[in-house]
């Protein structure tokens, strides 16, 4: 690396020698934004695996033909690749223009939002190939806060970063675990795809709720 480059990662680094020490876990448990943020993660990623694991007997029970589904079972990671980089963009760019509030929770919050609709849309469309796009599109929105989230973890909590990712993302794979068991249980007691959908749309509205109690300005003390 050259002398340029160090001196740029040395920039505004504090003056401690980057140590955490104990961790301080009551302080983490009565954050209202660490809270919110772990209940924000475990609705992102229950929708997540369902992307993943059953999304395509979703699609095969929509009568598919084998290459549609295997091009519409891909698109929510597909579409997520470009929402995960234009997101980490979007958030910086609007928490240097307008602050952190609207460029981490706003971004946030709006993305969920969307992926909430547009999941809740898809259960409620009579369209197969129109419900199998919205969930598509649900997928990326969904992932579009990834930069934001990960983002806000470093503007609260600074060196003890890594100590509150680590509490969302355990959080995020409490919710992943899950997914898959809830959505066989919806449809095997409704009978119908439309169940375990509203349930991750609703899910996704209430993790774009949790947004509103994160306020990446209020830095914890840890």
């Amino acid at each position: 690396m050259s002398a340029s480059e160090l001196a740029h990662i040395r920039r505004g680094r504090s003056s401690d020698d980057g140590t955490h020490g104990r961790v301080p876990w009551g302080v983490i448990l009565r954050s209202r934004s660490i809270l919110a943020l772990c209940g924000m993660y475990f609705t992102q990623s229950y929708g997540f695996y369902f992307y993943i694991t059953w999304f395509p007997s979703y699609l095969r029970s929509q009568g598919f033909s084998s290459t549609m589904l295997s091009v519409l079972s891909g698109l929510p990671l597909i579409l997520s690749v470009a929402a995960d980089l234009l997101g980490g963009l979007t958030t910086d760019a609007i928490s240097q223009r307008r602050g952190l509030r609207w460029g981490r929770c706003g971004v946030g919050g709006g993305a969920l939002a969307i992926a909430g609709l547009a999941i809740l849309g898809s259960a409620a469309s009579q369209n197969p190939l129109l419900s199998a796009l919205l969930i598509g599109v649900a997928g990326a929105s969904a992932n579009f806060l990834l930069g934001a989230s990960w983002g806000v973890c470093v503007d609260i909590a600074g060196k003890h970063a890594g100590v509150v990712t680590g509490c969302m993302n355990t959080a995020g794979q409490i919710g992943g675990t899950l997914s898959p068991i809830i959505v066989a249980l919806a449809f095997n007691h409704f009978k119908t795809w439309s169940a375990p959908l509203l349930v991750t749309g609703l899910l996704y509205l209430a993790g774009a709720a949790c947004w509103a109690a994160v306020d990446p300005r209020d830095r914890v003390e840890i």
